[in-house]
C-alpha cells in the first residue's frame, strides 16, 4: 500500500493504561507535600498547619490536629510507622503512629526547614533556609549544627551512602563524602534547584526552575542535562525504578518516562492551569498522588480495561510513533476496520477519523499521549500515540 513503510518502536509499555483523577481532600488550602506508607495510607500536608490523611487510598481524606498553625511543606514517612513534617519557623514534627498524632521535636533554629532525609531509622538530616543544615542520630531527639555559612538556602538533601551525600538549593549542588563533615561545591547551574533524588547509588536526578532536568550516573561526578520539554518549574520528581519515572510543576505540568529520562513526554493537564503541583509520591507502578495549591491532590492509577494485548495487533500497524503530523494505518491484511478513534490521556474522545483513509490527520492537536482505537470484524487494536 505504501512504498516505504517506517516502524518505530514505541518506548511506552503497553500493558496498560493509566490516569490522573482529582481527588475530594475537604481543604482548599494550599498543600505543598505528600507521602504514602503503602497504596491505602499516606498523608499530604500544607499551609496554616494543615495534616490531612487517608486510609482508603485517597478517596477520603480526614484532619489530622496540628501542633502549631505554620505553614508545612513537606511529610516523609522512613517507616510504616515513623514520619517527620518540615515546615516554617523551624517547625519539625514527629509521628511514630502513622500520622496519626504529631508532635514537635526542638531543631535549635527558627528559620524554615525545606525538607528532611534520613538515612537510617536514627540518622537524619534537616535544611532549609539562612543556611540551616541540621544532623540527629537518635531520630530527632536532639540535633546537632552542621551548618557551613548563614547565606544559602537549601531545599533537598539526600545521601547514597554512609559518606556520599548532595546538597541542594537556590543554584546550588553541594557534595560531601565525609559524611557532612565537609561539603564542596559542585554547582553547574545558575537557577533553582527544587529536588534531588537517587534511584540507586549511581542514577540520581535533580529537578527545578524553567523546566531544569540533570541526570548523573556516576553516582554524582558527573551531570547532564536531559529536555524536559516544558519551561515552567518543576518542584519534585519521582522514580519508580530506574526507567519510569515522574515529575510535576507549576501550572499543572505532569511529565514522565519510561527509558530513564532520555524522552519525557507531557502529560495531558490533569487539574487546571492555576494549579501549581508541588509534591509527588508513587507506591508501586500503578498508584500515585500529588498535591497542589487550593487543597488538590490527584491521584494516578491504571485503567485495566485497555489492556493489551490486541486482537488485531498483528494485522494493523501504525506510523510513524511518535508524530508531528499525520498517523499513517497500514492494513497486513485485507480486514474489515469498522471505526478509528483517538482518546486524549483521560480517556475522552478527542476525534473519530473515516475508517477507510488511511492516512490520520493529527497535526491541529497539542503534544501529549493519546490513545488510538481501531475497532474492527475481528476485534479491536489500541496504541498509545506520542504527539510531539
Amino acid at each position: 500500500m505504501f512504498k516505504y513503510l517506517i516502524i518505530i518502536m514505541l518506548f511506552f509499555s503497553l500493558e496498560s493504561y493509566g490516569q490522573w483523577t482529582p481527588q475530594s481532600t475537604g481543604t482548599s488550602l494550599h498543600l505543598r507535600g505528600v507521602n504514602f506508607v503503602d497504596s491505602l495510607t499516606g498523608v499530604s500536608v500544607g499551609h496554616f498547619g494543615t495534616i490531612i490523611k487517608t486510609i482508603d487510598g485517597g478517596n477520603n481524606w480526614y484532619d489530622i490536629p496540628s501542633p502549631n498553625t505554620m505553614n508545612y511543606w513537606k511529610v516523609q514517612f522512613i517507616s510504616d510507622s515513623i514520619g517527620y513534617i518540615s515546615g516554617g519557623g523551624g517547625s519539625l514534627l514527629y509521628t511514630n503512629d502513622q500520622g496519626e498524632t504529631w508532635e514537635l521535636q526542638n531543631t535549635g533554629v527558627n528559620f524554615g526547614i525545606n525538607k528532611v532525609y534520613f538515612l537510617t531509622d536514627s540518622v537524619g538530616w534537616a535544611v532549609g533556609f539562612y543556611g540551616t543544615i541540621r544532623r540527629t542520630n537518635n531520630q530527632g531527639n536532639t540535633w546537632e549544627d552542621m551548618s557551613i555559612n548563614q547565606i544559602d538556602e537549601y531545599s533537598a538533601i539526600t545521601f547514597i551512602n554512609d559518606s556520599i551525600g548532595y546538597l541542594t538549593g537556590n543554584s546550588i549542588l553541594y557534595r560531601t563524602t565525609n559524611g557532612g563533615e565537609t561539603w564542596d561545591d559542585i554547582s553547574f547551574t545558575n537557577v533553582y534547584i527544587t529536588d534531588i533524588l537517587f534511584v540507586n547509588d549511581q542514577i540520581g536526578w535533580l529537578c527545578g526552575e524553567d523546566g531544569l532536568l540533570y541526570k548523573t550516573e556516576d553516582g554524582g561526578v558527573n551531570w547532564f542535562p536531559k529536555n524536559s520539554n516544558i519551561d515552567e518549574w518543576l518542584h519534585d520528581v519521582f522514580f519508580i525504578d530506574s526507567d519510569k519515572g515522574w515529575a510535576v510543576g507549576r501550572h499543572g505540568k505532569v511529565i514522565y518516562t519510561v527509558d530513564g529520562g532520555e524522552n519525557w513526554i507531557p502529560y495531558a493537564n490533569p487539574v487546571e492551569s492555576n494549579h501549581h503541583l508541588i509534591s509527588i509520591d508513587f507506591e508501586g507502578e500503578n498508584h500515585g498522588w500529588a498535591c497542589a495549591s487550593d487543597g488538590v491532590i490527584i491521584k494516578y492509577s491504571q485503567d485495566t480495561t485497555l489492556t493489551l494485548p490486541n486482537y488485531l495487533s498483528e494485522e494493523v500497524t501504525v506510523y510513524p510513533n511518535p508524530t508531528q503530523s499525520a498517523l499513517y494505518i497500514n492494513y497486513t491484511n485485507q480486514i474489515q476496520i469498522l471505526k478509528v478513534e483517538l482518546y486524549d490521556i483521560n480517556n475522552q474522545l478527542v476525534n473519530t477519523y473515516n475508517s477507510n483513509n488511511p492516512v490520520l490527520d493529527v497535526s491541529t492537536l497539542p503534544s501529549g499521549v493519546y490513545l488510538l482505537k481501531i475497532s474492527g470484524l475481528k476485534g479491536e487494536y489500541v496504541e498509545k500515540i506520542i504527539l510531539e
